[in-house]
């Protein structure tokens, strides 16, 4: 459009003085001086134009050299040659391309916002699991458990006449105790793959002792009941290594190898005296509870734990091996056992997580001078409900009841652990 106006100006006045130069010989000589003075006129402003044309070209953009773009780039705008014009024509200029504003620099982004951290809660189920620290370097966690047992045990001395009337009599021994253990441990994790731990316990138990007979002969003296409680003594401590053999990935588990020792600093049960009480039908009571099982231990376990969004799955093996010790001239010689446990926890946000888990435990028999103890294996199993809370970037909160499923295993079992990472 400037093109246009540019040029129109310039061909006006000769097209006026074509008009008007045959009318100039038969007008006055007033008449032709209005004339050029008019003419002069038009040329100081096309004159005018022309100087704000060139001055409104030379903002809009420099002179384009014809050239080929390489093929590598993109988004780049290649301009055709430039035609050849006249001298004197004004040369039109193109509006600038939507290409020619994309290879203009653009202002930087703001930067995204950061994507939150793996949530407390499920570093907790992590830790949980595997007992490996998931953030820090240290962890201290102070723990408290109540435990339930009650132990029934029938004894029949008799026989039975005609296979319908039991002549004799029937013993009935119940033993209900109650244990509370504050446990103590500290974690340390030095590099991202080991982990050194240490756990000290400190364990208080009461238990109530209970015989009754029934026979014809027998009156009320035949019942008899005590009771014995143990102030807050140390248990066995234990000492462990963690090693993380492989990182959690789309396909593979989070592995976690694990080796611990158990020393025998609690109170062990083999120099107990049974005491008899008077007056409650021969009852016989320990003279103490024991605190610890007396013998040195180890045990070797592994751990796994796999996020299947929602859920996380885990799941844990272990072997005990219980060491020889001599009590009073014996040779004592615990059972080993196996361990196996399973379990699911779901991240309800990122305080918030619940979980399920299920826990044996296979004992082997007990030998005593390389004798096997008839009755001393045993099968505990227990089905775990829990949650974790974080209460802070640093400090949680872990309930969680165990219901035993049989005989051997507590009856039940409350625990509530306060992990806090540095």
């Amino acid at each position: 459009m400037a093109a246009r106006v540019k040029s129109g100006f310039a061909l006006k006045p000769l097209l006026l003085c074509s008009l008007l130069l045959p009318a100039a010989a038969w007008s006055s000589p007033a008449d032709v001086t209005r004339l050029q003075q008019e003419l002069e006129r038009l040329r100081q402003q096309n004159s005018l134009l022309e100087r704000r044309l060139s001055q409104l070209e030379s903002r809009i953009a420099p002179p384009v050299k014809a050239s080929v773009a390489p093929a590598s780039s993109v988004g780049q705008a290649v301009s055709p040659p430039a035609a050849v014009l006249p001298v004197g024509v004004p040369r039109q200029v193109a509006a600038p391309t939507m290409a020619a504003a994309d290879m203009a620099p653009q202002q930087p982004r703001a930067p995204l916002p950061v994507v939150s951290e793996v949530p407390k809660s499920v570093d907790d189920i992590y830790q949980d699991a595997t007992g490996f620290i998931q953030s820090g370097k240290f962890s201290f966690e102070t723990g408290l458990t109540y435990t339930h047992y009650d132990t029934r045990e029938l004894k029949v001395n008799g026989f039975y006449a005609l296979d319908a009337i039991f002549l004799g009599k029937l013993n009935l021994d119940r033993i209900k105790s109650d244990n509370l253990t504050l446990d103590l441990a500290a974690r340390w994790s030095p590099w991202p793959r080991w982990q050194f731990d240490v756990n000290l316990p400190l364990v208080a138990r009461y238990s109530n002792f209970f015989s009754g007979t029934t026979a014809a002969n027998c009156s009320s003296d035949c019942v008899g009941e005590a009771s014995k409680t143990s102030s807050p003594k140390l248990g066995d401590t234990s000492f462990g290594v963690a090693y993380k053999l492989q990182q959690e990935s789309a396909t593979r588990p989070d592995v976690v190898l694990n080796l611990r020792a158990r020393a025998p600093t609690g109170k062990h049960p083999y120099d107990v005296v049974s005491e008899k009480i008077e007056g409650q039908n021969n009852l016989t009571i320990p003279s103490y509870l024991p605190t610890g099982n007396g013998v040195w231990g180890t045990t070797l376990g592994v751990s796994a734990v796999k996020t299947v969004d929602p859920a996380v799955l885990y799941g844990s093996l272990s072997y005990t091996h219980n060491f020889v010790g001599t009590f009073n001239g014996s040779d004592i010689k615990l059972g080993d056992s196996i361990s196996l446990g399973a379990g699911l926890a779901f991240a309800l946000n990122d305080k918030l997580s619940i979980g399920m888990s299920y826990a044996q435990q296979f004992g082997t028999k007990t030998r005593v001078n390389d004798e096997k103890v008839p009755g001393s294996d045993s099968n505990s199993a227990t089905l775990n409900l829990g949650l974790t809370y974080a209460m802070s970037k640093n400090l949680s909160v872990i309930p969680n009841l165990a219901v035993g499923l049989t005989p051997d295993a507590a009856d039940y079992a409350f625990s509530l652990r306060f992990p806090y990472n540095f």
